[in-house]
């Protein structure tokens, strides 16, 4: 069914009732339905959220946590250090330990797959 570029398309975008804006809140928001659907009231906040959008944003917070941690201790460790060249070097050796870590996991990862 195609429309005419003059008339008017109904937007699905969520619409703030007319009483709501007449009092200046918009607190309540009027999501449109296809036909033969009512329309659905919702407060923000009260839009559903899938179990996984939850599990995948507990896991991030979980992650970004962890390597808060491990900076923080970083960061002390380097803040202990006397000097300018004592912090770059004590710097050198967390980054070079890092990547000898990685390259053990990979080649952990590598023996694996093979």
């Amino acid at each position: 069914m195609s429309q005419n570029s003059n008339e008017p398309r109904e937007s699905l975008a969520p619409r703030v009732r007319e009483d709501q804006a007449a009092a200046g809140s918009r607190s309540v928001a009027t999501v449109a339905q296809p036909a033969g659907r009512a329309q659905q009231e919702r407060r923000p906040g009260g839009w559903p959220v899938s179990i996984q959008a939850i599990e995948l944003r507990n896991e991030f917070q979980r992650e970004r946590a962890r390597k808060q941690l491990i900076l923080d201790s970083i960061r002390a460790h380097l803040s202990e250090q006397p000097s300018d060249n004592t912090i770059r070097s004590c710097a050198r050796r967390w980054t070079d330990d890092i990547r000898r870590l990685a390259d053990d996991i990979i080649a952990a990862h590598q023996e694996a797959d093979a």
